[in-house]
């Protein structure tokens, strides 16, 4: 399990900073309001600046602090690995939640099943990683919420790191967001959890209270911990150039795949609109049945086939829709399309020498 890259020496768990906010007896947000939570540490000097953030607070702050979270002893072996090269990360997770890669555009989020909760109290529990164009600002979830732009690193990585809280009518909302940028694109990572704040709304049985409200405290700490974990195997993920495909089982190889790859450097310009010229600068690019495709994260469309006239670069026109198939000089009729509109997008080139790292790409 990858961890988190220690800067301070007596780390604390993301755990603990949750049990601060979740008691036993429900929701609290006082010690964390007041500034005199003790259960982070934070280093007020030395830290160097995020480039490109932006964040209603952390824009202002992330050259002051610096907050260390600790790594977790969970078993995380049998755990599954997503990765998305089109968005450009990798995470670790539970198999037993549920994965939405499609409801929300550049957006996967994973779900906790309430069979999480031993009790008659079960939260929404949510973990998400959107990659967009810019961070958005981080607001107050209400009167009562707090965004501290704090810096944390998570396995080596600086994030901003926001929290928002939220209580009423029987509930709470408890939620964390971490931002970075990488590649000329903000990845947020989100936590949130949203649930009633006491078992109050269950029993009117005192001892029944305590013994609910116990159980559900002890499961939140739980979910907290597999959670962290999950942040902790965060990173970002990149494809290897891939081989030419007349270089397997040559003898002159001795069988090894050593040809040569595909990559893809650049695009100009990074923002326009549909039916806009893209030029695509790279390696690689010469080869039968070159594709150039878009991909808003969850469905990948064709910009270009063929065969390429040069072998480092391309140019491209992006459409108002593009076929989710390639269907070459078949003349069959596309099947379904990707409607192109306005957001970040990320384009990449394969053929047989293999397939490229993404490049980012706004429409306006």
């Amino acid at each position: 399990m990858n961890t988190i890259k220690k800067v301070v020496p007596a780390p604390v768990a993301w755990a603990v900073l949750a049990g601060v906010v979740l008691g036993i007896g429900g929701f609290t947000i006082g010690s964390i309001m007041s500034g005199s939570d003790s259960s982070v540490t934070v280093i007020p000097q030395g830290v160097p600046s995020i480039p490109k953030v932006v964040n209603r607070v952390a824009s202002s702050t992330l050259s002051g602090s610096l907050v260390q979270t600790a790594t977790t002893s969970i078993d995380t072996r049998n755990w599954a690995t997503y990765t998305n090269y089109e968005l450009g990360f990798s995470i670790n997770y539970p198999r037993d939640l549920v994965v939405d890669a499609g409801s929300q555009q550049n957006t996967i989020t994973f779900s906790f099943p309430s069979s999480y909760y031993t009790s008659v109290m079960s939260d929404a529990v949510r973990v998400s990683v959107a990659v967009s164009a810019t961070c958005t600002p981080v607001r107050s979830y209400t009167d009562r919420g707090e965004s501290d732009g704090d810096v944390v690193m998570i396995n080596g990585i600086q994030f901003a790191q926001n929290l928002q809280y939220g209580i009423g009518a029987g509930t709470y909302d408890d939620i964390k967001i971490y931002d970075t940028n990488e590649n000329g694109a903000c990845y947020r990572i989100k936590y949130s959890s949203h649930g009633g704040n006491s078992a109050g709304a269950f029993t009117s049985d005192h001892a029944e209270m305590t013994i609910i409200d116990a159980a559900h405290s002890h499961d939140h700490e739980r979910i907290i911990t597999v959670v962290d974990a999950m942040l902790q195997s965060f990173n970002f993920a990149t494809t290897g150039a891939g081989q030419d495909e007349a270089s397997y089982g040559n003898p002159a190889n001795s069988g090894a795949s050593s040809g040569v790859g595909i990559d893809l450097l650049t695009i100009a310009p990074t923002s326009l609109s549909t039916g806009g010229n893209a030029l695509l600068t790279g390696a690689g690019f010469s080869g039968h049945d070159t594709i150039v495709w878009i991909s808003n994260g969850t469905v990948k469309g064709v910009v270009w086939g063929g065969m390429p006239t040069s072998d480092s670069s391309l140019s491209v026109t992006i459409p108002a829709k593009a076929c989710t198939v390639y269907t070459g000089a078949s003349g069959m009729a596309c099947p379904s399309y990707l409607v192109i509109k306005s957001g970040l997008y990320t384009v990449f080139v394969s053929n047989q020498n293999g397939t490229t790292d993404p490049v980012y790409l706004t429409i306006q």
